[in-house]
């Protein structure tokens, strides 16, 4: 598949400006533009348009599914060959001309590109036949309902656009100088970085180097592969991954890199290596990015999945209440949702999961919305006939004297008074016990 080689700028500095920002104040980044792609191309030709389209397309899945393989599924392939289907709109744009300045070991040479002069030297004057400029990118946007049901048939996972972020702390030798990479200190790596993890969908931030910062972490602790230092320095940011590297060109031209991901305190390693640093890069991305996946993108079950109640609190408004059934009802890792309840400011649902609970509260935790109060099984009560029901609404307490429940098991029923026998053990009850999340609404 062809790369899309175009840096869109404006991107790229809005994106790292966001990036350090948010890292200060959240725990995830809302990804946008999950669905979306653009690729440079020559002209309009029917041809070059299903080319492009293809390229778009699998570029979409592995983001969206988070598994740079995905690509290789058969269900996904057979799809590749006719993309039309899932596409939604397209539209061109006339390119800019590039004005970036060409010079030896600057940054078409980091990019991977070749200036003129090189291509003279390479190939000749003479006998020079230099492809056609693109001249117009198309923009291509994609149904991410078809999409998703195409990764749910092919058994792929789909990572919600809510992604935990990675902290990055990155070192580079550069003219041979080792130094700390920043957006200051190195425009060409920065932009390639943002350039990758956006074609992921990876939210990547890195650290402001403050004073705070240069206290502590210098470019040998990063050089030495330091792991628990820096790990300790990323404390004051609130990202869940830290992503800790070195990259350098070796004695024999090639771009190395040696890559520590740390996520919930395991650490994973990684070494990439290209001709040019952006294969390097690409590399690394794609590895930390199948890395987060794993850990948080939704695989959904094919048969039975779990149901749980969610009791929500805090609902005062109107509003308050059509942004929680809104909310509920767009999460990867829910499959269908019923209202049961309405009682007070208490929202009660009956939800069926994709996968399982654990993936539902990480989900939920990642988004922010809702704050986690409690996880309680249902409570058995007996009713005056005597049969057994499974409420899925929490009393306040318990005051059924003819309840007799122990760790929270029923054991028996019967007045419990001096006059009573032993309490009647009655049988388990059939209907299955359904997990009570209770959080509350925070908006």
């Amino acid at each position: 598949m062809r790369r899309n080689n175009r840096i869109d700028w404006f991107f790229c500095i809005s994106f790292l400006l966001v990036g350090v920002m948010g890292a200060i104040n959240a725990h995830a980044v809302e990804i946008t533009g999950l669905y979306d792609a653009q690729v440079e191309v020559v002209d309009r030709d029917s041809q070059t348009f299903r080319g492009a389209t293809q390229d778009a397309l699998a570029e979409v899945i592995v983001r969206v599914s988070g598994n740079s393989h995905a690509i290789e599924s058969p269900d996904i392939v057979t799809a590749l060959s006719k993309p039309d289907r899932y596409l939604l709109q397209f539209g061109y744009e006339k390119l800019l001309s590039k004005s970036l300045a060409v010079h030896p070991g600057g940054v078409n040479s980091l990019l991977g590109l070749a200036s003129d002069t090189d291509k003279g030297a390479m190939f000749g004057e003479a006998t020079v036949d230099v492809p056609k400029p693109p001249e117009l990118l198309l923009k291509l946007q994609f149904d991410p309902k078809a999409i998703n049901q195409l990764l749910r048939r092919a058994g792929l996972p789909i990572w919600a656009s809510n992604r935990p972020e990675v902290l990055l702390w990155l070192g580079a030798e550069l003219e041979g100088q080792r130094q700390l990479v920043s957006p200051s200190s190195s425009v060409e790596l920065s932009s390639l970085l943002l350039k990758e993890s956006h074609r992921r969908g990876l939210p990547l931030s890195m650290p402001i180097y403050d004073l705070q910062d240069q206290a502590v972490v210098s470019i040998g602790d990063i050089w030495g592969m330091f792991t628990d230092r820096l790990i300790e320095a990323s404390s004051r940011y609130p990202a869940t991954g830290v992503l800790m590297a070195k990259v350098y060109q070796n004695n024999d031209g090639l771009w190395v890199g040696s890559w520590t991901l740390n996520v919930d305190g395991q650490s994973e390693w990684f070494d990439s290596e290209g001709d040019t640093a952006n294969d390097a890069i690409a590399q690394a991305v794609d590895w930390a990015a199948d890395q987060m996946a794993v850990k948080f993108a939704i695989l959904a079950s094919a048969g039975e999945t779990d149901a749980v109640t969610l009791q929500i609190s805090g609902i005062r408004q109107l509003t308050s209440y059509a942004d929680v059934s809104k909310y509920l009802g767009g999460l990867v890792a829910i499959r269908r949702v019923q209202m049961q309840e309405l009682n007070g400011d208490v929202l009660t649902f009956q939800v069926y999961l994709e996968s399982d609970k654990e993936q539902l509260q990480q989900s939920l935790k990642l988004d922010g919305h809702l704050a986690l109060l409690d996880v309680v099984a249902p409570i058995v009560s007996l009713q005056p006939t005597d049969t057994v029901q499974i409420t899925d609404t929490l009393p306040t307490d318990i005051a059924d004297p003819r309840v007799l429940i122990v760790d929270g098991e029923l054991i028996g029923s019967g007045l419990l008074d001096s006059e009573s026998a032993a309490p009647e053990i009655l049988p388990a009850p059939e209907t299955p016990q359904r997990t009570v999340l209770l959080y509350r609404w925070k908006g």
